[in-house]
């Protein structure tokens, strides 16, 4: 793979920072143009991020729940051969790629109750660990969000991931239902109660994302 892939947007952007004469490079300049009217407030850039892993680990099955802007999907069509999407809203940028991945006009409380437990598909009787990887962007609250989670988690793979956007406002107005919400709420609890059958790590830039491995030990060969 050519190197240059991992520079990625932030360091770009910081490169375009550089070559201006009007600012000065450092960590508290904004790097990111999603929330241009909030100043110095470094903010993590994670569609790339994910998908730098997608490359890594090339997950066969990825499912998004809450799609929006299809900033993250968009990208993991080019990566992993089985792409699902769920958003409770379509707009033009859904129909823009939606030819490209199976999408599921709904909520993902209705997509997780009825068609994750009854389609065929996602479930044998067997095994229903089916996805790879799972990013969980729809409602930011700690009550939907934990909810996705809990019911997701035993459709993922084992040493599967899932990632969580939202979970590290970097003040208490990040907290808004408009921006993170309380989010971070989730991550503290999974952190708590299922350390027994994951591991988890928050990325501490705003707003930040948390990385959760579904694994019973660290090594599965071990």
């Amino acid at each position: 793979m050519d190197p240059s892939y991992y520079l990625t947007h932030i360091v770009s952007k910081f490169n375009e920072i550089q070559n201006t004469s009007q600012v000065n490079v450092n960590l508290d300049v904004p790097i990111y143009g999603r929330y241009p009217d909030i100043p110095r407030v470094l903010t993590l850039n994670h569609p790339e991020l994910i998908e730098i892993f997608a490359r890594i680990l090339r997950p066969q099955r990825y499912l998004e729940l809450g799609i929006q802007f299809c900033e993250v999907i968009k990208r993991m069509i080019d990566v992993c051969p089985n792409v699902y999407g769920v958003d409770i809203q379509s707009n033009e940028h859904i129909e823009k790629y939606q030819n490209r991945f199976k999408f599921y006009n709904m909520s993902t409380t209705d997509f997780l109750k009825d068609v994750l437990r009854n389609n065929p598909e996602f479930n044998n009787s067997e095994n229903k660990e089916f996805f790879d990887m799972v990013f969980i962007d729809a409602d930011h609250s700690h009550s939907s969000s934990l909810s996705d989670f809990d019911m997701v988690f035993d459709y993922v793979k084992d040493h599967g991931f899932i990632f969580l956007h939202d979970t590290y406002p970097i003040s208490q107005r990040w907290t808004d239902p408009g921006l993170c919400n309380d989010c971070y709420k989730t991550a503290d609890y999974i952190k708590k109660n299922y350390m027994d059958k994951c591991e988890i790590l928050t990325i501490p830039v705003n707003p930040g994302l948390s990385i959760v491995r579904k694994c019973k030990k660290h090594i599965h060969w071990l």
